[in-house]
């Protein structure tokens, strides 16, 4: 029996899921759609610009797909410290068999699916694919940067170490709780601890790695050098968690139109910000490339990439704070057609959308004439939207209906 709408989970950033859309408006975080939505749209667009012509590609200033995972690492670090602090918080082990088992029905099956699809039409090798199942590629140093049959699976290889990181250290800080204190808070006090732990330790593993030599392709797809990716946007969640903190931001449609605008003011902000560091990012790296002959000026701008893109995460992990502040469903209602074009289906299948865009623009980079033209590329966007939705609604939503069984965990003492 498929899911009606008020039932499908609006997820994807390519890897966390969402509550599903059955619990109560206040706890549906509307905005987090359109964040999805013009996540996997960023993403598509940017790999997709070699399939137009030069002079409408913006090579030398704009490469959105940057923003576009970032955003997905800040909202996932957001969704999995929410569900960490309630693991944490309930201290048992079915909770933790609940975490561990969402977290593996959501983003594996359908990448094994996936995968196992793409190395038969490549004649892989099964060695080559049982890798690919278990992101090895990605988890040491990368050598070459991105690489492997899905070139974006070394993102999904940092989400799935960090998934597995994050919930066995809640379920440790649990178990070791001691009886009496507020557990909401220790929780909170003892994630933040760890997620700032990984912030400082990965920055200075980026630093120590791009003073040897390391690339910024190879640090970025990297899994063992990117595992705070999650945590900028775990700190987000905290802050609105923490049962001290929390008070300072009153959120909701109730929220007084004063502070509604300024948080509106400030989300503008954050994305003046966002187009003006990815500017001078976009800039650093080709002077990066343009410069490789030259070992210091390469060494200082790699340096100066590397802390950009780390700055970077910060800025995506205020925008998804903001975003869970500023009430959106007044005016983005999830039963108008137009949103649900351009909003809810990209964001329900974005996860889908993400693994299967890549080999679908390889097949149209085949295809006649050699020139790119812009139908070319909008073929390309049709047909990976196309894409992406079958599977969400052939693979995605059974798995969801699965998924649901291990969704309520027990609750833990207070």
């Amino acid at each position: 029996m498929p899911l009606t709408h008020g039932q499908v989970e609006p997820l994807l950033e390519g890897s966390a899921a969402s509550e599903v859309r059955r619990q109560t408006p206040r706890e549906w975080i509307r905005s987090f759609d359109l964040i999805r939505a013009s996540a996997i749209m960023l993403v598509v667009f940017a790999h997709g610009r070699v399939l137009l012509p030069q002079f409408w590609r913006g090579d030398y200033w704009f490469a959105p797909a940057h923003w576009g995972i970032e955003l997905f690492f800040a909202l996932s670090g957001y969704l999995i410290t929410g569900q960490a602090i309630k693991l944490a918080t309930a201290s048992n082990w079915k909770a933790s068999k609940n975490f561990f088992m969402r977290r593996f029905l959501r983003t594996l099956p359908l990448y094994w699916l996936v995968i196992l699809v793409i190395g038969l039409l490549m004649d892989t090798s099964p060695q080559d694919i049982l890798a690919n199942a278990f992101f090895l590629p990605t988890l040491p140093l990368a050598p070459q940067g991105p690489s492997g049959l899905i070139p974006v699976a070394w993102s999904l290889g940092i989400e799935e170490v960090s998934y597995l990181l994050i919930g066995l250290s809640a379920t440790t800080i649990g178990r070791c709780l001691p009886s009496g204190c507020d557990r909401r808070s220790a929780a909170c006090l003892r994630l933040a601890g760890l997620h700032l732990s990984l912030i400082v330790l990965m920055l200075f593993a980026r630093w120590m790695a791009s003073r040897n030599g390391f690339g910024f392709e190879q640090i970025k797809a990297s899994t063992v050098l990117q595992l705070d990716a999650l945590s900028y946007g775990g700190l987000s969640a905290i802050v609105l968690a923490h049962p001290r903190l929390r008070g300072w931001f009153p959120c909701g449609e109730s929220m007084p139109p004063a502070r509604t605008g300024t948080l509106i003011l400030v989300l503008i902000s954050t994305l003046l910000a966002m187009m003006g560091l990815g500017l001078a990012l976009r800039f650093g790296f080709l002077l990066l490339q343009a410069n490789s002959q030259f070992q210091n000026s390469t060494v200082i701008l790699s340096q100066l990439v590397v802390s950009g893109h780390g700055f970077s995460r910060v800025i995506c992990a205020i925008l998804i704070l903001l975003a869970a502040l500023v009430p959106l469903r007044s005016v983005m209602p999830s039963h108008r057609r137009r949103w649900r074009l351009l909003v809810d289906i990209p964001a329900s299948s974005s996860y889908s959308l993400y693994l299967v865009h890549l080999p679908i623009l390889g097949a149209f980079r085949t295809l006649p004439p050699p020139t790119p033209l812009p139908i070319t590329f909008l073929l390309y966007t049709f047909a990976s939207l196309l894409a992406g939705w079958f599977l969400y609604v052939v693979v995605e939503i059974p798995l969801l209906n699965l998924r649901n069984r291990f969704r309520e965990a027990p609750p833990g003492p207070s």
